[in-house]
């Protein structure tokens, strides 16, 4: 049974060996988080783009903040300071390609949450930084 198992998934594609189970459950909160982002930016309750994120900071209508894991130090420092600043939760999310894709646009450096409940729900995923 269990071989029979992994034939299957190696059919299908799925990773098997060391780190598999790890990769499959970064890959599993990747897509839970562009889903969830998805969801918030049909709803109209997601803002994208870093000048974007920052402005909705400032306004203080961000409730959440997600960076891409591969973020210029000048972006995370930018946005990271001023969510510091409001108490805002900060997440790591996948890389900036990925996170578009997510979206349906092209990389995205950063992506804010302005839903309280969307918010959680990222940051339970994500878990804050």
């Amino acid at each position: 049974m269990r071989q029979r198992a992994h034939r299957r998934g190696r059919r299908r594609g799925v990773p098997a060996g060391r780190g598999a189970r790890r990769e499959r459950r970064r890959s599993g909160v990747t897509g839970r988080l562009s889903r969830l982002l998805g969801l918030g930016l049909r709803a109209g309750r997601v803002v994208v783009g870093v000048t974007g994120v920052r402005a909705g900071l400032q306004r203080g209508a961000v409730r959440c903040v997600v960076l891409a894991a591969d973020a210029s130090m000048r972006t995370r420092d930018k946005v990271e300071r001023l969510a510091r600043a409001r108490g805002v939760p900060v997440v790591r999310g996948p890389v900036a390609d990925e996170l578009g894709a997510g979206l349906g646009r092209p990389a995205v450096q950063a992506v804010g949450v302005a839903d309280g409940a969307l918010a959680r729900g990222v940051v339970s995923i994500g878990g804050p930084e």
